[in-house]
């Protein structure tokens, strides 16, 4: 084997010079509860320095449900603050584990005679690796969508062949059992920093443009995707740690005016930004009361979360709609 590899929990971080956390053979899930884990891998000894690879998940479970993500690695120069205490993972500089690049599961293969790497994953962009002097990892996710699963045990193994002869270079297997029993309704609100700045900059969009809802639109499906149920809302921007005379991109949705001695406010911008948070969050919730039963038998029960669901989507609509009919006037 020329791919050293360690399957490990989710909660551990595989930094390049150590894959901690001891390796796991057998887990548990409930039924409708995704569940993560990641296997490390460093090749040694490699050809060149290098091992290029492709990743086979073979399972009983159905490919849609094994999601894929290939562990980025960001620079980080300080880890901690003054004053610190000691829980912390590690303090030093260096590369820490922070993306998660998607894969295609099981993506289909051509032969590229022509190339170093003979054996290709069709429309792969996220290219595999292993080097001898660093660790990396692959990150899985079952039923990331919560779907509900037939309880009962499933193997999943993870592959490793070589692109260059199509060799088996290593395998990882985890047991997952899945328990008769289902994830009570989420009762706890829950958000996160949503940066509306970074998202211009990174995609270089001018600020609640057209093309700026649509990026926003996608983050914000995702963050609730993942349990997000609640979004913070930039109302001003202040001036903080900006020097006199300079200016950071302003991202607030309330424009303000100075006329004579009042001030005047336009909150139309807010409207739609609602309107569009609403209506991701309205239509995520009747996708859930449609294929996670204990969504469903809470709508059943209670006719009044069936409306609420649909008052979310149609009251966001209207907001985006009569919003984006008073600016085009405008």
């Amino acid at each position: 084997m020329r791919i050293i590899t360690k399957l490990v929990s989710s909660l551990e971080k595989i930094f390049p010079d150590e894959a901690p956390g001891n390796r796991l053979e057998r887990a548990s899930a409930l039924c409708n509860e995704p569940f993560s884990f990641q296997v490390a891998y460093r090749c040694e000894p490699c050809r060149d320095g290098f091992e290029p690879f492709y990743v086979r998940v073979q399972t009983d479970l159905e490919d849609r449900l094994i999601s894929q993500y290939s562990v980025g690695y960001v620079p980080v120069m300080r880890a901690d603050f003054m004053f610190a205490d000691e829980n912390f993972d590690r303090k030093t500089p260096g590369l820490y584990p922070d993306m998660l690049l998607r894969r295609t599961t099981n993506a289909p293969l051509f032969i590229d005679d022509n190339c170093w790497k003979k054996y290709v994953e069709d429309g792969e962009n996220n290219i595999l690796s292993a080097v001898s002097d660093s660790y990396q990892a692959l990150w899985f996710t079952v039923n990331e969508d919560r779907d509900t699963l037939e309880p009962g045990s499933y193997e999943i193994t993870v592959k490793f062949f070589s692109s260059r002869d199509n060799e088996l270079l290593a395998e990882e297997t985890l047991t997952l059992h899945i328990i008769e029993a289902k994830l009570p309704k989420q009762s706890l609100y829950y958000t996160s920093w949503f940066h509306n700045d970074c998202l211009a900059d990174t995609y270089n969009l001018e600020v609640f443009s057209d093309e700026y809802f649509t990026v926003m639109r996608s983050f914000v499906r995702e963050a609730a995707k993942t349990g997000m149920n609640m979004i913070l809302l930039p109302a001003f921007t202040p001036a903080l740690d900006t020097p006199i005379g300079g200016e950071r991109k302003t991202v607030q949705l309330v424009k303000v005016a100075r006329q004579g001695d009042r001030y005047t406010f336009d909150f139309s911008l807010m409207k739609k930004y609602i309107g569009i948070s609403l209506i991701v969050l309205g239509a995520l919730l009747l996708i859930l009361c449609a294929f996670v039963p204990f969504m469903g038998d809470l709508a059943d029960q209670n006719w009044y979360t069936w409306g609420s669901f649909i008052v979310l989507i149609v009251g966001g609509l209207i907001t985006h709609i009569i919003v984006n009919k008073k600016l085009e006037a405008e």
